[in-house]
């Protein structure tokens, strides 16, 4: 028999990793690849696609700005309206009703990513002690390359399930860990919260707010340094590094696989250095993985780098929510972290359009792969500005 702490902190994990499932790994990264068959089917132009994952991308933001101006209370609920509306609007994609539609329902699904990002995320970690978050954090993220991998499973199906299928596929996966995350919030709805997690008074502002801000504007940054792994990885593989294309196709299924191993890797690694310089390392590997390609062209250490950019994005992003929970305290946990959420988005969705366009010039990948090293290697040094911050002004 689990003791009450065991058995909640088992379910903080459960709840954080169906969050991150659904929210993140399904409901905003299981859409690029049924782009090409929606296009295919008549179902969207290009334009048309591509303004449909905008509107994913717009929604997302949204959805961070009210998480992070939500009141708290209004925290579990909006968590349980997130899961059932993410498995609602992929039933809703399954039916061909023009962009118009689609786009509304990919809207849909960004705020409600962020929704699952922020409070989900935040509801697991607070209701367990310090002690325990680190632990939590890295099996939350683990639901991100699971989702990976069953949106590889689904690519590889598509000249065969067509959009309709896809779409209905994805609304199965989502709608199973959504209601495995509902009964583990129902379970932590009437545990008691840590002495941390209570509320607290606010903080008053001062020198010690530079930490975190810091560790937000690293986490920023970092998203621009990855942008060329999740954007031009196979293209740049097939065109500048001359692999074959089923070699690159196959990155993808490595980088899920490293998603799924590489957080409780690097939590454990954690439990030994802490949190803070995990949190540095991450940056520092991956502005090596992300620069190495441009200097090789053995496949070995292309599939390396694969490998490594998978675990360290969930990795790093784990470590930027135990960090912030570490730093700014679990009461003030969820609005540091939605902070965190919407400066993300902002710094992928600019790193992306500012190196399309530069591609649009140059056309040119390996610069872009050299601009990514350069940008880990500047969440680096704002990371250590941030941690310096905590040990002078804590």
């Amino acid at each position: 028999m689990l003791d009450v702490s065991s058995s909640q902190r088992r379910a903080a994990q459960t709840l954080g990793f169906c969050a991150t499932l659904v929210g993140i790994a399904l409901g905003r990264f299981a859409y690029p690849p049924l782009i090409p068959v929606m296009i295919d089917a008549g179902w969207l132009t290009p334009a048309e696609a591509a303004h449909a994952g905008a509107a994913n991308l717009v929604g997302y933001c949204l959805g961070a700005v009210l998480a992070l101006v939500a009141p708290r209370l209004q925290q579990r609920p909006l968590v349980v309206s997130a899961l059932m509306l993410t498995v609602l609007s992929f039933l809703a994609c399954a039916l061909p009703l023009g962009v118009d539609w689609i786009s509304a329902w990919r809207f849909v699904a960004g705020i409600t990513g962020a929704w699952l990002m922020v409070r989900g995320v935040s509801t697991a970690l607070t209701a367990v002690g310090p002690a325990q978050r680190a632990r939590v954090s890295g099996v939350t993220f683990t639901g991100i390359g699971l989702g990976t991998l069953l949106t590889a499973c689904v690519a590889t199906a598509l000249p065969w399930i067509g959009p309709s299928t896809a779409w209905l596929a994805m609304a199965v996966m989502a709608a199973v860990p959504a209601w495995v995350g509902l009964l583990a919030w129902r379970r932590l709805r009437g545990a008691p919260a840590p002495e941390d997690a209570k509320a607290q008074p606010a903080r008053a502002l001062g020198w010690w707010m530079l930490a975190p801000v810091f560790i937000v504007l690293a986490y920023a940054v970092e998203a621009i340094g990855i942008v060329p792994h999740g954007v031009f990885w196979v293209d740049f593989l097939v065109r500048e590094r001359g692999m074959s294309l089923g070699f690159a196709a196959l990155q993808w299924w490595v980088v899920g696989v490293g998603s799924l191993l590489g957080p409780t890797v690097i939590v454990r690694i954690a439990g030994r250095v802490g949190i803070g310089r995990m949190l540095l390392l991450c940056y520092a590997v991956t502005a090596v993985a992300v620069g190495v390609p441009t200097l090789t062209s053995h496949p070995l250490l292309f599939t390396l780098s694969s490998l490594t950019i998978g675990a360290l994005v969930p990795g790093a992003v784990s470590m930027t929510s135990a960090a912030l929970a570490e730093i700014a305290g679990a009461a003030a946990h969820a609005r540091w972290w939605a902070s965190a959420t919407l400066a993300f988005a902002v710094g992928q969705a600019s790193g992306a359009a500012g190196m399309a366009r530069w591609y649009g010039q140059t056309e040119l990948y390996a610069p872009l792969f050299v601009a990514g090293a350069a940008a880990a290697g500047v969440a680096l040094v704002l990371g250590v500005v941030g941690l310096w911050s905590r040990r002078r002004f804590a």
